[in-house]
């Protein structure tokens, strides 16, 4: 009996390591052919999270055609598509820093991304000035983190701030602050990082949802594993750009009672008393933005993104007023794009990447040039001393 278990033992052994080496095969396997994991961001003590430094990515928009391959860089600082700026100016240099999400960052190549749209235009109003630029757009970032992080980027001497405002960024907002690390004056000194396999709520197709350790576990372990993330990426099933309706969540009542916030609140045409807090709380950390970018003598113009949704007609424009409002009252300027895209009368889906709300390069053209029109005022249009 004793040898018997004894086989059976090494038997399973050999099973056991058998399935190792195999998991092992398929991973780099997979890793060598897709390249697919998507650890694009890494965790920040501070500002909770960043661009992982010193990467290259593809940046797709789907169904856009763009003059350049669609690839991106990031740079020792976790900026976009440029090299690391010193703190020194050239004389003659005029510096603009980018602030806001994925939609700062910007769909396909970073020509065609609207930090890339603004500055070219900016370097033809400018010829006597060498336009540079810091692109610190960053995926899901919102007005917390970027009141959080702003300190670190103003170090660099801008003569121009371009902050924008998403859509989505009162959901976030309520995202990071249940990680806040504040003063005993309620000063907000950092937004931690949460850990992905304890997080108790997660977003599926269905919009917020309660969450467990189980639910948390196939996606903690894509973001680890290229195999992992294959398998997850070939079963998932893409919902698409759902329709305005789909993406109000049915029962966002029974979860803000509870506590838990739901994605686009603020951009349906009636709010609740917890929708009107998380708003509050979004616009008090847009004013701390401009009020710490105008304290510095540096001028500020902000914008909210126009969703397609908000276009059309169906999306309450509520949100680009009171952002507007926040803004010139914190002693900013505001660029209305939403109603600069609109006066063009195009078809709305002409400017969005498909199934995708994020604009494609015809989108972020017409997006970066209403922001452009707005800072001629700005411009030092003057020909600097000492430049022939």
């Amino acid at each position: 009996m004793g040898q018997y278990n004894l086989m059976r033992l090494k038997d399973f052994l050999i099973g056991v390591g058998i399935t190792i080496t195999l998991l092992l095969v398929a991973e780099l396997g997979v890793g060598l052919t897709f390249g697919v994991r998507t650890d694009l961001v890494i965790d920040h003590p501070i500002f909770h999270h960043v661009w992982k430094p010193n990467q290259t990515f593809l940046s797709y928009c789907p169904g856009d055609e763009t003059p350049s391959p669609p690839l991106r860089t990031v740079n020792a600082l976790s900026w976009l598509d440029g090299p690391v700026l010193s703190k020194e100016k050239e004389p003659n240099e005029f510096r603009v820093l980018f602030v806001g999400d994925s939609f700062v960052q910007g769909s396909g190549s970073a020509k065609a991304s609207m930090p890339g749209v603004v500055v070219r235009l900016l370097q033809k109003q400018l010829p006597y000035r060498k336009v540079t630029h810091i692109n610190s757009g960053t995926l899901s970032y919102s007005p917390l983190l970027i009141s959080v992080r702003l300190a670190n980027l103003l170090q660099y001497h801008p003569d121009l701030v371009i902050f924008s405002v998403d859509m989505t960024d009162d959901f976030d907002d309520w995202k990071y602050r249940q990680t806040i690390v504040a003063n005993p004056a309620g000063s907000i000194l950092a937004v931690q990082p949460r850990s992905l396999l304890f997080a108790p709520f997660r977003e599926g197709r269905n919009g917020i949802e309660r969450s467990s350790f189980f639910k948390n576990a196939p996606l903690w372990l894509a973001k680890r594993s290229e195999l992992a993330f294959f398998l997850f990426s070939l079963f998932a099933q893409d919902s698409g750009s759902p329709s305005p309706n789909e993406v109000f969540q049915k029962n966002y009542l029974e979860l803000h009672e509870k506590g838990i916030y739901t994605r686009w609140a603020w951009c349906r045409n009636e709010w609740d008393e917890f929708t009107t807090e998380n708003v509050r709380f979004t616009l008090s950390q847009i004013d701390q933005v401009v009020r710490a970018v105008r304290a510095l003598g540096i001028p500020l113009v902000a914008t909210a993104v126009p969703h397609i949704h908000q276009l059309q007609g169906v999306w309450s424009e509520r949100p680009h007023l009171l952002i507007q409002e926040q803004v010139l009252a914190s002693g900013g300027l505001y660029a209305d794009t939403l109603s600069k895209l609109r006066a063009l009368g195009e078809e709305s889906e002409s400017l969005y990447c498909k199934g995708d709300m994020h604009f494609n390069s015809r989108g972020n053209e017409r997006w970066g040039t209403a922001i452009a029109e707005s800072l001629i005022p700005l411009l030092p249009l003057e020909r600097p001393q000492g430049v022939p």
